[in-house]
């Protein structure tokens, strides 16, 4: 019983950096709440909730939890498309309705922004859970075959609609994307991430042209392009839309200082628009006495407003991590590796990009020896 107990008692024990006074550099120890220390390991940082809302916890340490994001929304495939812009389907990988649960961790953080979110979560629980009782009584009571036949032709006809909601809000050469979401009849939810589309623009302002280093990017970055912060706000405002959903109206929001992450951690504060177009499905798609199930697919847009500013400062400092990279592999009598040459060539394809869609501010950054 004493071994037991010595065992359990160093178990909460940590070293401190602090030594006493004495010749003999004794360590302090600190007493910690081991019940606290396993609590706040096993509480997930992320949760998926129904209608697609992503809840982040407040943390100063989130980059190490940043995979989380990926986890939950599968990339099933990519597809090039003829003007350069990405075309990804997506599916989510749950949609929890144990909002209560969700709530009290906030609220047990004793911190501002995390009580704001449970409130948030608080006022759209109940709509989400009468759309799961909606969707579970097609399910249960619509005809099998005439459903599945709804639900295929209204998967063609998002894509569409988004495609066409794209090329309406995003021009050829605009930094944005767009979002489709749509019902999932197996989670019993809405808000699924059906698809991506990427623009050509955006894809160049990662720093990347050929197809392999695309993939790359979009596979590490898909689901992080906007930082904690920005993802928060964007929270926000996608709970304002399931309040006014019901009303069955079109969102469109400005975000003066939203925050771009790029894959090379390079963070740009720009405006972005928010625009949320709700799909209105012809009468041979809707399914009949079920309303509100037949304006509940969205496609999102995000209109990313870069300057000629935004651009010269990437430039600059993708050109700074290049020549420090190439000086200290100079210095350690290494030749530049396969890496850096990667990095290079995707620097000079960002230099490229510019050159074909902002002449005039290329030669303006030349003329300042940017470039």
């Amino acid at each position: 019983m004493k071994k037991q107990f010595k065992q359990r008692k160093e178990m909460c024990l940590f070293k401190s950096k602090d030594y006493d006074n004495s010749n003999s550099l004794i360590c302090k120890y600190t007493i910690v709440n081991c019940l606290n220390v396993n609590r706040n390991m096993a509480t997930p940082k992320k949760f998926l909730m129904a209608g697609g809302i992503l809840v982040e916890l407040s943390n100063s340490s989130y980059q190490d939890t940043e995979n989380e994001v990926n986890q939950f929304v599968r990339m099933q495939s990519t597809l090039k498309q003829a003007d350069g812009s990405i075309l990804i389907n997506l599916q989510m990988a749950e949609a929890q309705f144990d909002f209560e649960r969700v709530i009290k961790i906030l609220q047990s953080t004793q911190n501002k922004e995390d009580y704001l979110t449970s409130l948030y979560l608080q006022s759209v629980q109940n709509p989400l859970f009468y759309f799961r009782e909606q969707i579970t009584y097609v399910l249960a009571f619509y005809n099998p075959a005439l459903l599945q036949q709804i639900i295929y032709q209204r998967k063609q006809y998002l894509q569409a609609m988004q495609k066409q909601l794209t090329n309406k809000y995003l021009g050829f050469e605009d930094f944005g994307l767009s979002i489709s979401y749509a019902i999932n009849w197996d989670l019993k939810s809405l808000g699924n991430c059906q698809q991506s589309i990427i623009t050509s623009s955006l894809i160049a302002l990662q720093g990347v042209s050929t197809d392999e280093l695309i993939y790359y990017a979009i596979r590490n970055n898909a689901n992080q392009l906007l930082t904690q912060v920005s993802r928060k706000r964007i929270f926000t405002k996608t709970v304002e839309f399931f309040q006014q959903q019901l009303t069955k109206k079109n969102m469109y929001y400005t975000f003066d200082d939203l925050e771009i992450k790029l894959i090379d951690d390079i963070i740009i504060i720009c405006q972005c628009q928010l625009f949320i177009d709700i799909i209105q499905y012809p009468n041979q798609l809707q399914i009949q006495n079920y309303d509100i199930l037949n304006t509940s697919d969205c496609v999102a847009i995000f209109k990313f407003n870069l300057t000629h500013e935004h651009l010269e400062r990437v430039i600059k400092i993708r050109n700074q991590q290049l020549n420090q990279s190439i000086e200290q592999k100079h210095k350690q009598g290494f030749e530049i590796s396969e890496i850096n040459l990667k990095n290079f060539e995707y620097y000079l394809q960002t230099q490229v990009f510019l050159e074909k869609f902002y002449k005039n501010q290329t030669k303006t950054c030349e003329q300042n020896n940017i470039i």
